[in-house]
């Protein structure tokens, strides 16, 4: 059943090589209940010809403001759906998609929903890259079952997310502070919004059934990719535990004894080549957490403001 109540919104920045499927395949969704807006985030527009091939489905906009969190706010003040949902331009969604986030949205009731995210790689994984480590390319899968309010320990992810917009609109947007920035790759800006949404009373559940293809390039199989990606999660830790507090995983643990902690894991897991790729983004993500901290804390003596957006 299609309620016609949602709104999809999918930022582009750079080539997008794969936003022609993407659209294509909203094109084919069994439950044609939503409009589309491709928000253009290049500082000059170049996805506006691939849009008119979807017209009037899909809707073409320009936002000079750079940056994945300022793309989707200018999207979602476009659309006037009851529900958004978002989509990167590189994520190709099955084609009972739309039904299914709706079915799901109706069932739980929540403010929010992350949806399932496969991989769809260039080329197979390499043989050493670590399972524990494809959350970096956005996989979430939580055995394919259904979440109906996800806890503090628990997240879902841009590339497959919907939020009631009620719920946006009482908590505020996304933060511009974090989420992509041209070639910066801060993340976790809907894991931010999350929690202000749960703060506020809200459930975000996860939904197994609406599932989207996240296409990932060869380039993000290297050891320089995982280290580089790696610091920017740490950076994005640390900017989240100085906005809501320590993460529920740490407990009670001091600092100290969670350096040590991380040391003999480390010690532990290089015995292999997956091992040491591990262990390399762990350290990777603890400098970047590190130096987030820093910069923080000196721009705190400065008097700046972390409640900025």
């Amino acid at each position: 059943m299609c309620d016609r109540t949602l709104s999809v919104v999918i930022a582009t920045y750079g080539q997008a090589p794969h936003l022609c499927n993407v659209l294509q395949a909203l094109a084919d969704q069994t439950c044609k209940c939503f409009d589309v807006v491709v928000v253009d985030n290049n500082e000059y527009p170049r996805a506006q010809p691939t849009c008119e091939l979807f017209a009037p489905l899909v809707a073409f906009m320009h936002c000079p403001h750079r940056g994945l969190s300022a793309a989707r706010n200018a999207g979602i003040a476009a659309t006037h759906g009851e529900y958004i949902a978002f989509l990167d331009d590189d994520s190709v969604p099955e084609p009972t998609w739309a039904a299914e986030l709706q079915v799901g949205l109706r069932r739980y009731g929540c403010a929010a929903a992350g949806g399932r995210v496969e991989l769809a790689p260039d080329r197979s994984l390499p043989a050493w890259y670590p399972e524990r480590l494809r959350s970096l390319l956005s996989e979430l899968r939580y055995d394919a079952v259904d979440i109906p309010a996800i806890t503090d320990l628990q997240y879902v992810v841009g590339a497959n997310f919907c939020v009631a917009r009620r719920s946006i609109e009482a908590v505020g947007g996304f933060r511009l502070d974090l989420g992509r920035y041209g070639s910066c790759l801060r993340s976790s800006e809907e894991v931010e919004l999350c929690k202000r949404i749960m703060k506020s009373g809200g459930r975000v559940a996860f939904l197994a059934a609406p599932v989207v293809w996240h296409h990932i390039p060869r380039q993000r199989f290297t050891l320089s990719y995982i280290v580089r990606r790696s610091i920017w999660q740490g950076r994005s830790d640390a900017r989240l535990e100085v906005l809501h507090g320590r993460p529920a995983a740490l407990g009670d643990r001091s600092d100290l004894r969670n350096m040590l902690a991380f040391a003999y894991r480390t010690l532990l897991l290089c015995t292999d080549r997956s091992g040491a790729v591990l262990a390399a983004a762990n350290a990777a993500r603890q400098y970047g957490y590190l130096i987030e901290y820093v910069k923080i804390w000196s721009g705190a003596r400065a008097g700046e403001s972390l409640t900025r957006r």
